[in-house]
């Protein structure tokens, strides 16, 4: 390619940089010696152009350097890989990690009522007895002496053929601990438990209701003495009454709208019932009752015009099995029981539509069932 002088670009280029024109009379007709050489007027020339030459370059170089460095910052580089090394990875903003595609379906809708019951923790039931191990550390001095507190129970009652009871404690120092349950006023323990050095924090254990021997223990009432001594020879007892033990189970069958009720192996009494309708059924699986009301009285949680919505319902009597609104209680609205009750659709509450998802029991069997029936009480919901 041409420059617009008609002199190739790499000479034109050479010239500008050079200061010489590559048809310059000055240097192309500058007379030489007898035998060829230049002059040495031509050589102190041509050794001026070499070095601005080589400076010109040099500057040239240096300046490209420079702006790649500008660059190299204002733009950012990717982090190279170095076989062998590893870099230290960038901080990045977490995000939540999708979940696996799933049908959403909205939560339904349970009743309240207007008593607020106390919280109380649930169970989560597990065959076998399992203390969950720590690592052991260095039991040390304390500047103090140790102190237990802030226990916790799972459940106050538990079945132990489905139930199980979690305990959590607070420790302020690093101490050894030990755990004895013992029916009150025995001076005997039927479960002990030695945690070993436990460092300062929350403990926790879990009792299945069995004895030393594996053996179930008897329906009763217990009483938890949890020790703690420290390095000095410091103790702190704390002791917890009012735990029981009950094999006390209440069996509903979803497919026979009937209710069973048994004290360990002993049948005590059997009613029809209704459970929720097809919109709103009953949850299956194995619940322990978590409190008792007498009277009740349901509020709607539905607002007025929806197909769920009912008015403020009163009831004499009312076990709650699960925290989120499912009761065992009486239903003075209703006047039929037992099979297809339940398997009409419309709004629940009739004769032929089944419960908003709760257990309805005739009043006759209710008053009875509601007397026998203790906190921890199992009730065992099967399709």
């Amino acid at each position: 390619m041409a420059s617009r002088t008609g002199i190739p670009c790499a000479v034109a280029r050479y010239a500008w940089v050079t200061g010489v024109s590559p048809v310059d009379p000055g240097v192309v007709n500058r007379p030489v010696d007898r035998v060829g050489r230049p002059s040495d007027h031509l050589k102190e020339k041509i050794r001026t152009i070499l070095v601005k030459q080589r400076f010109i370059v040099a500057l040239v170089v240096l300046l490209l350097a420079i702006g790649a460095g500008a660059s190299y910052h204002a733009h950012g580089a990717s982090r190279p890989h170095v076989q062998g090394v590893r870099l230290a990875p960038a901080r990045a903003t977490r995000t939540p990690s999708p979940t696996a595609t799933a049908r959403m379906t909205p939560r339904t809708p349970v009743a309240r009522a207007t008593a607020t019951p106390t919280r109380t923790p649930t169970a989560r039931p597990t065959p076998g007895h399992r203390v969950t191990r720590h690592a052991t550390p260095t039991l040390t001095p304390s500047s103090g002496p140790v102190v237990l507190g802030n226990a916790q129970f799972s459940l106050y009652t538990i079945n132990p053929q489905f139930t199980r009871q979690d305990v959590s404690v607070s420790l302020s120092a690093p101490a050894r601990v030990r755990v004895r349950i013992a029916q009150p006023g025995d001076v005997s323990h039927v479960r002990t438990m030695d945690l070993g050095v436990r460092p300062a924090g929350t403990i926790t254990l879990e009792w299945d209701g069995r004895d030393n021997a594996h053996r179930f223990v008897p329906a009763d009432s217990y009483t938890y003495t949890i020790t703690a001594t420290n390095a000095k020879g410091q103790r702190h007892v704390d002791t917890y009454n009012m735990l029981a033990v009950t094999y006390k189970r209440i069996v509903i069958s979803l497919a026979k709208q009937q209710l069973w009720a048994f004290d360990g192996s002993h049948y005590v009494m059997s009613s029809l019932v209704t459970t929720g309708n097809p919109a709103l059924p009953t949850p299956t699986g194995t619940f322990p009752i978590l409190g008792k009301y007498s009277p009740f009285t349901f509020v709607s949680p539905w607002p007025v015009g929806s197909p769920y919505y009912y008015a403020p319902s009163p009831t004499t009597y009312a076990l709650l099995f699960d925290d989120r609104g499912y009761y065992v209680h009486d239903a003075p609205w209703r006047g039929n029981f037992g099979p297809g009750s339940n398997a009409t659709t419309g709004t629940p509450g009739q004769n032929y539509t089944g419960s908003h998802g709760c257990v309805n029991v005739p009043f006759t069997m209710m008053q009875p069932l509601f007397q026998w029936a203790t906190i921890g009480t199992v009730v065992d919901v099967t399709p």
